[in-house]
């Protein structure tokens, strides 16, 4: 089997279509001046790009390839109990632009510290937090192809001293002026469906109290100070997805000026999805932040994640849904999963085109389990309070699912 990542999230949260994918990318990046170039590091967000692809785009215009040689990616684990680290099992990610290449040597380095474990090919694909950084990295590197390499990271829930551990492993590649980090995460996830509706009722609507929690924790990032942000995210549980990734860059900027490097970070840019003003509406805050070091620049665009729309093709029928509005992490992971599940029996239909083969396929799958699936989707998007009671539901009909799509793979094999 090939030890590629494949680039599970094109053609759904952006564009699969290379000259589509390369005409929005060098939009955006046209509208953003270099105010902040180069860039020894930036933290910018992971949802589909028709909600925060324009606003990565402050970060990634301050990244300047000329010297950079290796691209760190730290992404938060959305899908699987992660309490360190992990590495990819994968030697090249896929882009709909061009591969990249995994560096070998560092991820040795890395795993030989015994700090770093190894994730599977189903929690890679699965997982988007990297995966959203990949075509914007490849977009800006364009003109060193196949002359850098990334070390893509998954961060998982870490608890002590961890993050620290982790920051001052990776404080001494964060010195290289060869090497860039990119930090994946978001800012607040704010709702009932993020089990998040703090409201400080003095700073306004609710919208204003959401921006007034973000930019304190905004100001304590533009001060460096790990050890106050962790504070900060204790008292107030501001629902932050990437705090692990922000809280090892944060120290492992920490690590390195204790020999010298000097760092000056400021917010830039500072926007929400939508301004909030009733309980039962959410929304989520981008950033935009950058480092005006002597020669150590930081950007950070935060998260715009407002859900995802999935196309779902069975046979000659297409059935769209309509897009589902900012929706949990579990929720929106098990949205994915049916996705990828289509996705790959689509393909086995494309590459077996004899009609007995069709006609197998058709019989072996049962597509009964999918469509009571997607019709309690449709339900829960009508009804955000059924969703904590449909999520075993379905959990049980996609594990039924895979069953059918292990079968399939098996014969396609």
């Amino acid at each position: 089997m090939s030890k590629k990542r494949v680039a599970t999230h094109a053609g759904s949260w952006y564009s699969l279509d290379a000259d589509e994918l390369n005409n929005q990318l060098t939009q955006w990046l046209s509208k953003v001046q270099a105010v902040h170039s180069p860039a020894r590091a930036i933290i910018a967000p992971h949802a589909g790009y028709i909600y925060c692809g324009a606003c990565a785009a402050h970060a990634y215009r301050q990244i300047d390839p000329q010297k950079i040689k290796r691209i760190f990616i730290l992404g938060p684990a959305h899908h699987v109990r992660l309490y360190g680290c992990a590495l990819s099992s994968m030697e090249k990610y896929q882009t709909p632009f061009y591969d990249l290449t995994i560096d070998s040597k560092v991820y040795k380095e890395l795993m030989a510290t015994g700090h770093l474990e190894q994730m599977s090919r189903e929690t890679d694909e699965q997982e988007h937090s990297i995966e959203m950084h990949l075509p914007y990295i490849a977009k800006v590197m364009e003109s060193k192809k196949g002359q850098f390499t990334i070390v893509p990271i998954l961060v998982g829930s870490l608890q002590g001293d961890k993050e620290k551990v982790y920051g001052k492993l990776l404080g001494e590649y964060l010195s290289n002026p060869e090497n860039l980090f990119v930090v994946s995460s978001d800012f607040c996830h704010w709702g009932r469906r993020f089990n998040f509706i703090y409201n400080d009722e003095a700073a306004g609507e609710i919208w204003q109290s959401i921006e007034s929690l973000d930019r304190m924790g905004m100001s304590i990032i533009e001060r460096m100070d790990a050890k106050a942000f962790s504070e900060y995210l204790q008292q107030y549980q501001n629902t932050i997805c990437g705090r692990h990734p922000i809280m090892v860059l944060l120290h492992a900027i920490e690590s390195i000026q204790e020999i010298g490097h000097n760092f000056n970070m400021k917010f830039l840019k500072y926007a929400q999805s939508s301004q909030v003003k009733h309980i039962r509406d959410s929304s989520i805050e981008p950033h935009h932040i950058a480092d005006d070091g002597k020669c150590e620049k930081f950007g950070q665009v935060l998260d715009v994640l407002s859900g995802l729309s999935i196309i779902v093709k069975m046979a000659d029928i297409e059935e769209n849904l309509r897009e589902l509005v900012e929706l949990q992490n579990d929720y929106n992971a098990t949205l994915h999963d049916i996705q990828l599940l289509v996705r790959d029996i689509e393909r086995l239909q494309k590459e077996n085109e004899s009609l007995a083969v069709q006609q197998d396929c058709s019989e072996s799958f049962n597509w009964s389990p999918l469509k009571e699936t997607l019709r309690i989707v449709l339900e829960i998007d009508k009804n955000p309070e059924l969703e904590e009671d449909v999520l075993q539901v379905l959990s049980q009909k996609l594990s039924s699912l895979r069953m059918d799509l292990s079968a399939l793979r098996s014969a396609d094999h």
